[in-house]
């Protein structure tokens, strides 16, 4: 790391929680309060790869502990963002995945909600 201290982070459509997590006790922050988001959508072809026992990316975000798993809602159009486009098209289209991705970026924690 370049030293950086982060008090939100949020894994979208990732493959993993990095090369070597396998739990939350493997993750290193000098801030102990970090919040920790992630975001995957049903369907998403990144699901194929999350979380392989023994793989390069690390435990799969969307199923560990202190982690808080977000909803990808709608497109703008009223469509659901699913499926193999919602990979790059939470980031790519008017959505309420997009709304809250901004929602964590920017600390608006009403656009914030997770899934459920």
């Amino acid at each position: 790391t370049l030293g950086l201290t982060s008090d939100r982070t949020l894994f979208l459509g990732a493959a993993g929680a990095g090369v070597g997590v396998d739990d939350a006790g493997d993750w290193r922050n000098r801030n102990p309060d970090v919040l920790r988001y992630s975001m995957t959508a049903p369907g998403d072809f990144i699901e194929l790869v999350q979380g392989i026992p023994g793989g390069p990316h690390g435990a799969d975000p969307d199923e560990m502990d202190g982690v808080i798993r977000l909803g990808t809602g709608n497109y703008d159009d009223g469509r659901p963002v699913v499926g193999w486009d919602a990979h790059s098209g939470m980031l790519n289209r008017p959505s309420d995945s997009w709304r809250t991705i901004l929602g964590i970026i920017t600390g608006d924690s009403p656009f914030v909600r997770a899934a459920g």
